[in-house]
């Protein structure tokens, strides 16, 4: 299963089924979607949607992919986004082990969702945003707290100090670089470890340069945009 994190819109190609009346469809007779062949998209509509009875439309979400209990299997994070599933304090979000069984909801939940380093019980502890704040979501041997709004603040603010000195005291950023600021389009589960900034550079004004900065092994990766 590939490890890349995306962000897509669910079902914006499925298809509608029509009653058909001889040789022509009648609008007003349009029934349910077909569940879709793509295996998350077809996970989202058969376990989430359907059982809400909302399957006569798209649905956008986003998704990230880890392997959270060592086992070389990715487990499946699905963060829905249409009001249906959100609030003032956040989204519903679903976690999937790697044969794509629903091991747990959680409610409240905005991004960044970030995976630690360290882990609890055999599975690595998670941090979502929740209530205004970061918030540490420990297993504690059959699963992960369901309300993230009620879990401990995670404070990552000195990590966030320690990538942005060393963004700023990069060759890159050092030769000629200026308007530093952080980026927060962090797909879900980027390492809780790891920052991305933007900057210019006064050689090409045009372009944003991206830094991605890892603050446990002081790794910095540059691209551009």
């Amino acid at each position: 299963m590939p490890k890349a994190m995306n962000t897509i819109s669910a079902f914006a190609t499925l298809s509608i089924i029509a009653l058909l009346a001889g040789c022509q469809s009648d609008p007003e007779q349009l029934t349910a979607m077909e569940a879709p062949s793509d295996p998350i998209q077809k996970m989202v509509f058969e376990q989430i949607l359907e059982p809400e009875g909302l399957t006569d439309r798209s649905y956008p979400f986003d998704y990230g992919y880890a392997d959270l209990n060592g086992d070389t299997e990715d487990e499946v994070f699905v963060l829905m986004q249409d009001p249906y599933f959100c609030g003032t304090g956040g989204c519903s979000a679903y976690l999937f082990n790697s044969s794509f069984e629903k091991m747990n909801t959680f409610t409240v939940v905005k991004k960044p969702v970030l995976i630690s380093h360290t882990d609890t019980n055999g599975w690595k502890n998670i941090t979502v945003w929740s209530d205004g704040a970061l918030r540490l979501l420990k297993y504690d041997g059959e699963s992960y707290p369901s309300n993230a709004s009620t879990q401990p603040i995670f404070n990552r603010d000195a990590r966030k100090r320690r990538a942005h000195d060393l963004a700023i005291q990069s060759d890159l950023y050092l030769d000629g670089g200026y308007e530093l600021t952080e980026r927060t389009d962090l797909p879900i589960f980027t390492p809780i470890d790891q920052f991305r900034f933007q900057f210019k550079r006064e050689s090409d004004p045009d372009s944003v340069f991206v830094v991605k900065v890892n603050t446990l092994t002081s790794d910095i990766f540059f691209s551009k945009e």
